[in-house]
């Protein structure tokens, strides 16, 4: 049974004989009365207070069970995303691998075609080279002869001249006058002959 301030107020008691005396009663219930509707105001305020409490205890537990769910999605999507880097990162690492060896091929055979070309172009040059030298050594050859062949003429052609000047005696001869350095160079060329 709840009591309410304004019921203390308003109880009355039955006059006796001996009884109490009613003022003071009457100012002991004003009393009591005045305290327990502070007491009652007291309780209410607390009452709204702590179902204050209780919704706001309700809702932080509601945001704490919001943060642990989103910290648990949190560390569950880093780890996620941390197993999905190190797949791309082995991935990547595969195709780099891939890449060098293809590079690596790729390099080896240009430069096995390089080789070969030079090899190549070193045999045509050598063939060329050779060539040209036979043609040299066979210009020279045909020059040389040439050669003999001329002097041997000329040879020939002085001695002709020769004979027939001795067969054929001048009348008159003509005193030729010639310098030092010309007899030098007759001397010469007659040595050649």
């Amino acid at each position: 049974m709840q009591i309410t301030p304004i019921e203390i107020r308003k109880k009355k008691f039955e006059k006796r004989f001996r009884g109490y005396h009613p003022d003071e009663v009457d100012d002991f219930l004003y009393s009591l009365s005045y305290a327990w509707e502070k007491i009652t105001i007291q309780a209410n305020e607390l009452q709204l207070m702590l179902e204050d409490h209780k919704k706001e205890i309700s809702r932080l537990q509601d945001l704490e069970g919001a943060l642990v769910r989103t910290i648990q999605d949190a560390e569950a999507t880093a780890g996620n995303i941390l197993t999905q880097a190190k797949k791309e990162g082995e991935l990547a690492i595969q195709a780099a691998n891939i890449e060098k060896e293809k590079l690596l091929q790729e390099a080896y055979n240009k430069a096995k075609v390089i080789e070969v070309n030079s090899m190549n172009e070193a045999a045509q040059l050598k063939c060329h080279m050779d060539k040209q030298l036979a043609e040299t050594k066979q210009a020279i050859q045909e020059a040389t002869a040439s050669r003999d062949t001329l002097i041997q003429q000329l040879r020939q052609l002085a001695e002709d001249i020769l004979a027939s000047s001795r067969a054929i005696q001048p009348v008159y001869q003509p005193k030729i006058v010639t310098t030092e350095h010309q007899k030098i160079a007759l001397s010469h060329d007659s040595d050649k002959l």
